[in-house]
């Protein structure tokens, strides 16, 4: 995003952003919503499944209002934008060792000029590397190796894009379970 981000969106630049970043279409057309599984500071997190495909997914709903977004309402819209913007860029490196963004879609606000911004992405089935942690108690040295190592891999793909992830902990870290 050039604009900075204290400068006032213009209309242009909301509509710029929307045409290059959402999915249109209607978010109940497109998912079964399911139930809430937390929420945090830029909103809260759902179930979904996709109508067409029966592909089981999480919605993360990014509030207008959130306390993570910047008080300052350009600002947050870059910011909602900036992350949509990151996660479709990260798709590039196709790395299975980083959750695959699906879509963003925008749905209905209160503010037209702070929107409600719902990005889709695949289901982690698996759980957080922390509650692994908490109910094994430890872990063998062959066991931490792996997953050490499917980490660096996952770091390596977002730097190989020039983008760094600002706060790498075991309660960000969660686990696909292979259904094939």
């Amino acid at each position: 995003m050039e604009a900075d981000s204290d400068t006032a969106i213009s209309p242009a630049e909301l509509a710029e952003l929307r045409a290059r970043l959402i999915t249109p279409g209607s978010l109940e057309a497109r998912y079964e919503l399911g139930a809430r599984i937390g929420s945090g500071a830029y909103g809260t997190v759902r179930f979904a499944t996709e109508r067409a495909t029966g592909r089981k997914l999480v919605l993360k709903i990014l509030h207008e209002n959130a306390p993570g977004l910047p008080r300052n309402h350009a600002a947050a819209v870059r910011a909602i934008f900036q992350e949509v913007e990151v996660l479709q860029a990260v798709q590039a490196c196709r790395n299975p060792n980083i959750l695959a963004f699906v879509a963003a879609h925008e749905e209905p606000s209160s503010n037209p000029y702070r929107p409600r911004v719902v990005i889709a992405s695949e289901l982690c089935s698996g759980g957080e590397l922390f509650d692994r942690i908490v109910a094994r108690g430890c872990f063998s040295e062959r066991e931490a190796a792996s997953v050490i190592a499917k980490l660096a891999r996952a770091l390596q793909g977002l730097h190989s894009l020039g983008i760094v992830h600002r706060c790498v902990c075991y309660y960000h870290v969660r686990e696909a379970v292979d259904t094939r």
